[in-house]
């Protein structure tokens, strides 16, 4: 990152797109993940914030879904430090305030919508029970079926829809447009609940390019190393080195 890169991820403007105060809800400093000698992560240093859709890009094996799952606890970190509101992702604090969807289906296939809503109104004190119905209807889903039985683009909206109706701090969604590209409707619904996550002051990060044209910022990794991070306009739109 140059120089003015480095200022905007870590002096943001006062007011933002939720129109409440922005807060640092996201910090990694020298952030690193190895596998045995493979290095996947390395010199992971930024601060993200409330009321930001971050869309997080890179190729193949950039190390994209190994960030989220850093910053979701569910793998630990071989250097650096990451914390969520100042907590280390996989303690309690963290977690109740992180909601993280993962790249593949993880929910029981044998469990009926209605029980699914239970699960997580049981086991998350911040899901919004009637959003969440409310959001499943809108998609025209039966709450009496059972998950297994849904086509692969329904079992992802659903499980979307489940994450996204949490009042949580930090989303972290991995690919969650997934298997919707045959259903524009399905997908231009899951697009709105996501962007709108940003406008109710959580910070959002998502790796799904579906966002590329209207994330606020972008982070880009390249072999594990950040190589953007800013104004998601200006790393679309690079300024002609020839302009002035």
């Amino acid at each position: 990152m140059n120089e003015g890169e480095r200022r905007f991820a870590v002096f943001p403007p006062v007011f933002w797109r939720g129109g409440g105060k922005v807060e640092q809800v996201l910090t990694c400093t020298g952030l690193g993940k190895k596998f045995g000698i493979l290095p996947a992560l390395s010199e992971v240093s930024v601060n993200m914030y409330s009321s930001r859709l971050v869309s997080l890009t890179g190729e193949s094996g950039s190390g994209k879904s190994v960030f989220l799952r850093l910053a979701a606890g569910v793998l630990r970190p071989t250097a650096g430090e990451l914390t969520v509101c100042g907590e280390l992702p996989a303690s309690r604090e963290a977690k109740e305030v992180t909601a993280y969807l993962p790249d593949r289906d993880i929910l029981p296939p044998d469990m009926t919508l209605t029980e699914l809503v239970r699960y997580y109104h049981h086991f998350c004190i911040d899901f919004d029970t009637g959003l969440a119905v409310r959001l499943l209807g809108d998609i025209c889903a039966d709450m009496g079926r059972r998950f297994g039985k849904y086509s692969a683009g329904m079992r992802s909206a659903i499980q979307t829809i489940l994450v996204t109706s949490r009042r949580a701090r930090l989303f972290l969604l991995d690919e969650p447009t997934r298997c919707l590209d045959g259903d524009g409707g399905l997908r231009g619904l899951i697009i709105g609940r996501i962007s709108a996550l940003a406008e109710e002051d959580s910070a959002v990060i998502t790796a799904d390019n579906a966002f590329l044209d209207t994330a606020d910022d972008l982070l880009t990794l390249r072999c594990g190393t950040v190589s953007y991070y800013g104004s998601a306009a200006e790393g679309r739109y690079p300024k002609d080195e020839t302009d002035a």
